[in-house]
């Protein structure tokens, strides 16, 4: 169906004929002066096209309701090419797949499921397997990114004890890369720092636990890299195992004692009250020393967990000289405790050369930092970012309320300084915070991104392919955090410190099924392009985004050919 374009311009009444036939004016002229009357109409549009055209008003309104008569006759048969109707399908379906497979975490065969009960098309478990391991083989195991990085590196094993190396950006807790390897040696953490290095991703730090391969391979490649262990790997979590079992003796030296108490208060005769008592004395006397030895533990303990904060509690930087000397007094008073601590008290001592590098850093941000904030108030910014920053590590409520009880004082007094000064209290913040967060001590944003991925490893028992891995780390580097410091960021917006355009899912659609978008590009039919673009603005459905690279081309061509506007 096309217009009538048969339909002759009326001439004057002063000429003998009723009709001139206007060569010059064809078929796609018409079709534009009907566009722009019908859908761009202003104040003196019509006399500007008749003006131009030397045509009457008349004719105009004749083309534009012409226009309008065959557009609703169109829409109404749902005129749409085929191909664009299997890509639209297709679209609609692997956005619910990945959905179900990445948000809802979902099996393959549950995702075939759903899909199913969503009555649409595609729902086989084969081709659930094939989109999922096309998407992954069309991404990255790097960061499209260039640039100086700290790099925090773990591995995180599958099925029989294979590796998957991953080194993450603790700052922004993006994943730099990930690597399925089929056993863990020295040349895989090689190989894989290098390709880093060779993407120009450079290392300005490294993070990481004690693992062999990992140490040797920094020898090799990562030889003039700073170092920073991690403390909570090397010292906190290992103590903390120590505390939790001199709990557990402490706990059943208690119940043997309640129980030894209950048999010698049931005693009757002479001879049985003395036995019983000795033995409850002996229950008492085990359940007091399991008891003291646990509170001497937990208080050094505490003492060695206080040298790693950065700040002090009256705002001013910790010394380092000063904290290894606190720490080589703790554990020498931890040698004299009779527990079964030598070899994690020796990997300590091995350990402090390594272990305050991040005070050093401390103080390098302080120093930028003072030259923002104004000296008098710069402690009480650096006691209340160690405040936040310990709120965030800190899980048992008793423990936060009391700690935000102690430091509730902090926020309104500098947002009483920040009015003085005239100053954002937000912007001030900010400013303290992006520096003082790249003092990095542990690799707790690898665990994060472990955590991410070990579903995944559980739910395919094991038999995690390159491709889903790519997929994942996809997922988690453009997903927004929903809670925390990062809230409403995606771990590669903090990396590049740029938004993104869109969601998450619309990135990855866009990557794995590209719109055919050649058509319009290349589309001479006037009219069939007019017919698009007018679903577009006619219309609130799906093919609306489909069709928006038609009207901006549309729209340039328009301008460009009529010069109207």
């Amino acid at each position: 169906m096309c217009l009538n374009l048969t339909t002759e311009e009326q001439s004057s009444l002063k000429l003998s004929q009723l009709f001139i036939r206007r060569p010059d004016l064809d078929k796609t002229s018409r079709v534009k002066i009907a566009v722009i009357a019908k859908y761009f109409k202003r104040h003196g549009t019509v006399t500007k096209l008749a003006s131009k055209y030397k045509i009457s008003r008349s004719f105009v309104y004749i083309l534009a309701g012409q226009l309008s008569e065959l557009v609703d006759t169109w829409l109404e048969k749902d005129i749409v090419p085929s191909e664009y109707l299997i890509y639209l399908n297709k679209v609609e379906n692997l956005r619910r797949l990945f959905s179900y497979r990445l948000i809802g975490g979902c099996s393959i065969s549950k995702c075939s499921t759903l899909l199913k009960s969503d009555e649409v098309k595609n729902t086989s478990f084969g081709w659930c397997s094939e989109q999922l391991q096309s998407a992954g083989n069309q991404l990255s195991n790097m960061v499209d990114w260039q640039g100086q990085a700290i790099y925090a590196s773990d591995e995180i094993y599958y099925a029989q004890n294979k590796p998957i190396l991953i080194t993450v950006e603790p700052v922004s807790g993006a994943i730099l890369r990930i690597d399925k390897e089929p056993c863990l040696t020295k040349e895989g953490w090689q190989a894989h720092w290098n390709a880093l290095k060779a993407q120009d991703v450079m290392p300005t730090l490294l993070v990481r636990d004690e693992g062999r391969a990992m140490i040797a391979a920094q020898k090799k490649v990562l030889d003039g890299v700073p170092f920073q262990a991690d403390t909570f790997h090397a010292i906190t979590h290992k103590l903390y195992v120590i505390e939790q079992t001199l709990q557990r003796k402490a706990i059943q030296a208690m119940e043997t004692e309640y129980y030894a108490q209950g048999v010698f208060d049931r005693a009757v005769t002479p001879a049985n009250i003395i036995n019983k008592q000795d033995k409850y004395e002996q229950a008492k006397a085990k359940s007091m020393a399991a008891l003291s030895l646990l509170e001497d533990f937990q208080w050094l303990y505490h003492c060695l967990r206080r040298q790693l904060r950065v700040v002090r509690s009256d705002g001013t930087l910790r010394n380092r000289q000063l904290a290894e000397q606190e720490v080589k007094t703790v554990i020498e008073l931890m040698k004299l405790l009779p527990i079964e601590a030598n070899k994690v008290i020796k990997h300590i001592e091995s350990l402090l050369p390594n272990l305050f590098g991040f005070l050093d850093r401390a103080i390098e941000q302080v120093e930028k930092v003072s030259t923002r904030i104004p000296g008098y108030l710069l402690p009480f910014w650096l006691a209340y970012w160690q405040y936040q920053r310990s709120l965030i590590n800190i899980k048992p409520t008793a423990t936060r309320k009391k700690l935000i009880k102690r430091f509730e004082y902090l926020q309104p007094l500098l947002e009483q300084e920040s009015e003085i000064l005239q100053q954002s209290f937000e912007v001030q913040k900010a400013i303290v915070f992006a520096h003082l967060n790249t003092i990095v001590q542990s690799s707790s944003m690898v665990e994060s991104a472990n955590a991410r991925i070990r579903p995944f490893i559980n739910e395919m028992k094991g038999q995690i392919s390159q491709s889903m891995l790519n997929l994942v780390m996809f997922y988690h580097n453009h997903w927004q955090f929903k809670r925390g410091k990062r809230k409403g960021f995606a771990p590669i917006e903090l990396l590049k410190n740029k938004k993104l355009e869109k969601d998450w899912l619309e990135l990855l659609l866009d990557i794995v099924c590209p719109e055919p978008t050649a058509y319009f590009f290349c589309c001479d039919n006037f009219k069939e392009l007019c017919f698009y673009w007018l679903i577009v603005i006619r219309l609130n459905n799906p093919l609306c985004a489909f069709f928006q690279k038609s009207v901006n081309y549309f729209l340039a061509f328009l301008i460009h050919l009529e010069k109207f506007y």
